[in-house]
């Protein structure tokens, strides 16, 4: 009979325990970051919670959180970059600059995330012809920067080449000449500053925001005094 009655007292202790660690487990997991809730199979309860947390659950890890991106605009295309010369403070001519390869995401209106990727021709390659030609005269001229949706880039960084390497000068042309020939061109807020050298240059500008990033595409000639 003392046999029988310590095996029930045993019984309910070892019952009491495991109701417990059942509990703290469940609260436990509720507790815990939502890459440990999407592995323990909780992604729908976690998912109600995604707002609030600002994870995206379908880019959690068992091993990370991953916060989602919070974008100031949202927009869904990178923008549009228009240059224009100025001379002595006026706006001479403009221009859209070719759009080239470019990364670009956003947000839904259910929360999931968009995005899409461009590639394009270099900007040695592009053509003769392609309506994106300022031509620069005078002694100091500028080269102004503006984004579409007044949207103004994080930050902005420009390289330029002679158009003398360009495949339409050349016929082909050397794929070296990309690093070799090409040079690097301080910027001034939202402007660059061209020379009076009298010869021909193709700028490349990119740009990056909290969306992704673009490059562009310009070509400058100028005519010396």
């Amino acid at each position: 009979m003392k046999r029988f009655i310590v095996l029930c007292l045993v019984s309910v202790i070892i019952s009491t325990m495991l109701s417990c660690a059942r509990q703290n487990s469940d609260e436990g997991a509720d507790n815990a970051p939502l890459s440990s809730r999407v592995k323990n199979g909780l992604s729908d309860t976690a998912d109600s919670n995604a707002a609030d947390d600002g994870i995206n659950i379908f880019e959690a890890t068992n091993d990370q959180n991953i916060s989602a991106p919070s974008y100031v605009r949202n927009l869904k295309y990178a923008p549009q970059l228009e240059v224009y010369i100025t001379e002595d403070g006026m706006a001479e001519q403009r221009v859209i600059a070719a759009q080239l390869t470019t990364s670009w995401s956003y947000k839904n209106d259910d929360g999931t995330y968009s995005g899409y990727e461009t590639d394009s021709l270099h900007p040695l390659d592009l053509p003769d012809d392609y309506d994106y030609t300022l031509i620069a005269q005078g002694e100091i001229a500028y080269v102004m920067f503006e984004f579409g949706d007044d949207f103004p880039p994080l930050s902005v960084s420009v390289i330029r080449w002679n158009a003398n390497y360009a495949a339409f000068s050349t016929g082909s042309r050397d794929f070296s000449d990309e690093f070799e020939h090409r040079e690097i061109v301080g910027t001034d807020g939202n402007s660059i500053q061209v020379g009076n050298d009298g010869l021909s240059y193709i700028y490349m500008v990119h740009a990056i925001w909290d969306q992704g990033n673009s490059y562009y595409s310009f070509r400058v000639i100028i005519v010396a005094d």
